[in-house]
């Protein structure tokens, strides 16, 4: 019994360490697309292709905020879309808060970021 957990254990742990492999092989990757600077000049946020259509699957892209003085990165975020509208900046009163790359509320993306956004920007 204990041998079964143990064998369960590390098959689980192989699926997740087997997963975040491919995630960094597609970050490292990935197409780079276009730059949109803020209005306000603080950031800069990049798109990249990081996956084709596959059969009747949207492409998947990767959404990078950075802070435009130091060049870091402040959120990182991607999502599947079928097409780009116009990806602008929102910026109520001269202040950059959010960023909008599609058609749908998965495709916002608010500034300052939470501090899971944070922590994942952190992750390899």
């Amino acid at each position: 019994m204990k041998s079964l957990k143990i064998a369960i254990f590390l098959l689980a742990l192989m699926t997740i360490a087997s997963f975040n492999l491919y995630k960094i092989y597609e970050r490292r990757n990935a197409v780079f697309i276009w730059k949109y600077p803020s209005d306000d000049g603080r950031y800069i946020a990049k798109i990249y292709l990081l996956r084709e259509k596959i059969l009747n699957i949207d492409e998947l892209y990767m959404m990078q905020i950075l802070d435009r003085e130091s060049n870091l990165l402040i959120i990182e975020y991607s999502a599947y879309n079928d097409y780009f509208p116009r990806p602008h900046w929102i910026c109520p009163k001269g202040a950059c808060e959010q960023f909008m790359w599609g058609d749908e509320a998965q495709h916002l993306i608010r500034i300052p970021p939470t501090w899971w956004d944070r922590l994942r920007t952190q992750l390899p």
